[in-house]
């Protein structure tokens, strides 16, 4: 589940579902009314993965996850910006840090191009502790 960032595109769509992605029977599976805030609400998560900057989760949501083991990676991710409990990677910012492509009103695609350098782009880091992640399931 997401909330809008690029980690919910790449689910989606290697997954084949248009949205509401879960794994949490280690393949995926489309609960599109099982909305990530309900499973926090009701508590049926034992972990959770935030992609995309922390400050976007809803208060109730962050003092929902900050009580659990947790990952955050992304933009300004700090270990403060959830709670102390967790794993904090900061990433790059697109259209600052990394490039990428934002859309007009009109939905008119325009080219971004990093403008300083950063930490790593949040998709590379994903992409890494997945790999990671898998290699050690195998062994």
């Amino acid at each position: 589940y997401g909330f809008n960032t690029k980690a919910d595109a790449v689910l989606t769509g290697q997954t084949g579902y248009p949205m509401a992605v879960d794994f949490s029977r280690g393949y995926p599976q489309h609960r599109p009314h099982d909305h990530a805030l309900d499973l926090l609400a009701r508590r049926d998560v034992d972990a959770a993965v935030v992609i995309g900057s922390p400050a976007r989760l809803p208060d109730e949501a962050t003092r929902t996850v900050a009580s659990m083991p947790h990952v955050a990676i992304g933009p300004s991710a700090t270990v403060s910006s959830i709670g102390a409990s967790g794993v904090a990677i900061d990433t790059g910012a697109a259209g600052i840090h990394e490039g990428g492509t934002a859309l007009r009103l009109d939905d008119i695609p325009l080219p971004l191009r990093a403008v300083i350098g950063g930490p790593p782009p949040a998709a590379d880091l994903v992409r890494r502790l997945a790999h990671r992640l898998v290699g050690s399931v195998r062994h």
